[in-house]
């Protein structure tokens, strides 16, 4: 009986830490995820094992150790940050290819290469058989893999430079011989960066010679990363604009099901507690995907108008998403930490959309967020009797009947100071 009670009171513990441990989950930031699935990599499964869908994760995890080598400290990572508006990269790189002297069958071999770039500069898998069929069939040419190689590193050499790369360190050799550094200099940052992307050299141990010059270049191409003077993060969610409203998808193509049944399967040789710890882990990251879809879905629909510049925020509460989505006011707290945005014209932290109400202890009352009740009190003062302005407790006095808006007149003096409106009596107009 004894035994028997030891076992259950032992189970009960594994199951609490690992439900602990999927709580924690949802706090982590989309960083300190792909650190964790990157352990699990690097504990059981061998690199020559898994899928060619890995270099895109290790890409990612490459992205993220440069950009926290880039940051001073938290502080200069801008949550919110813009985005350059710019004609299609495609139409770009195509403009420039016209201009270069090459053959009928060079430009189309071009045309392929650069219609198979993505958005965020990474070129696509391509085949190469394929190529070769189209410029035979098209121009009775045989040409070779060299030749589309050749052809490859001339579009990469064409402004943003560094697109159409097939790893991110194909891209950073490539921006390093445009550098304005002598040849010798150009040969030791490209050893640098290939030791880097080996695992063999580490960021922080770099001279600040080389830290420096490595600053110089962009991580995302197309996106300029690696500016010195704003620092990228990736973004966890991305948000579209549709005819039919706003369209949520999860930015989560560095871990696709390839990957992830590959670690699974990789930890199935492993003991009971490793594989207990690997299918928690797996569930929680599930449950945090999940739920961050459903709170920015609902937290995008709620603040529309603003995303469109119709208007200002409006006011979110923890519990208003957390009986939305049914789930616990702790569960949205954490799932809104550290998660980022990206819009099409900027990138901004998650937790920026939420707007606390002001009126909190009017509950009958029109909700109304910082940003609107500003607005509001501008509104009033400019439509005032400029030889009799409003005070404050008249102010206080017409937001509730024009607006249903129940304040304390000391809130009202604190937002009209907000507002940068001077107070009555220097409003005064003689």
């Amino acid at each position: 009986m004894k035994q028997g009670l030891k076992q259950v009171q032992k189970q009960s513990l594994t199951l609490t830490f690992s439900l602990k441990n999927q709580i924690k989950l949802l706090a982590l930031s989309g960083e300190a995820i792909r650190g964790q699935l990157n352990q699990l990599i690097d504990q059981h499964c061998l690199e020559k094992d898994l899928e060619k869908g890995f270099q895109y994760f290790k890409d990612t995890i490459l992205i993220d150790r440069y950009n926290r080598f880039l940051i001073k400290s938290e502080k200069d990572l801008k949550r919110d940050s813009q985005i350059k508006e710019e004609e299609d990269l495609r139409k770009i790189l195509l403009s420039q290819l016209s201009l270069l002297n090459l053959k009928e069958y060079e430009y189309l071999i071009g045309e392929y290469l650069i219609d198979s770039i993505q958005d965020d500069g990474r070129l696509d898998d391509i085949d190469f058989n394929d190529i070769k069929s189209l410029v035979l069939s098209t121009f009775y040419i045989n040409v070779d893999k060299t030749k589309i190689e050749q052809i490859l590193l001339k579009i990469q050499q064409l402004e943003p430079i560094g697109c159409g790369y097939r790893t991110i360190t194909e891209s950073l050799i490539v921006q390093s011989d445009h550098l304005e550094i002598s040849p010798s200099e150009k040969v030791q940052i490209k050893d640098i960066l290939n030791s880097i992307a080996n695992g063999k050299m580490d960021l922080k141990s770099l001279p600040p010679k080389e830290k420096k010059l490595i600053k110089q270049l962009k991580f995302n191409p197309s996106y300029s990363i690696g500016r010195t003077d704003e620092h990228y993060f990736t973004p966890d969610v991305i948000a579209f604009r549709a005819e039919d409203g706003w369209k949520i998808s999860l930015n989560d193509a560095f871990m696709s099901k390839t990957l992830i049944d590959k670690i699974k399967t990789s930890v199935e040789s492993s003991s009971l507690e490793i594989k207990r710890d690997t299918e928690s882990f797996f569930k929680g990251l599930e449950r945090r995907q999940k739920i961050l879809l459903l709170v920015t879905k609902f937290i995008v629909n709620k603040q529309t108008k603003f995303l469109d510049g119709e208007g200002s925020l409006m006011p979110i509460t923890l519990r208003e998403i957390a009986q939305s989505t049914n789930t616990s006011e702790s569960t949205i707290s954490r799932i809104v930490t550290s998660k980022y945005l990206q819009l099409p014209t900027r990138n901004l932290s998650l937790r920026d959309l939420l707007e606390k109400r002001v009126n909190t202890r009017s509950r009958e009352d029109e909700s109304v967020s910082p940003s609107q009740l500003i607005e509001l009190i501008k509104n009033l003062i400019s439509e005032e009797d400029k030889s009799n302005p409003l005070s404050d407790k008249k102010i206080t006095r017409l937001l509730k009947e024009k607006y249903m808006i129940s304040l304390a007149r000391r809130t009202v003096n604190k937002y009209r100071h907000k507002a940068n409106m001077d107070s009555k009596r220097e409003r005064i107009s003689i």
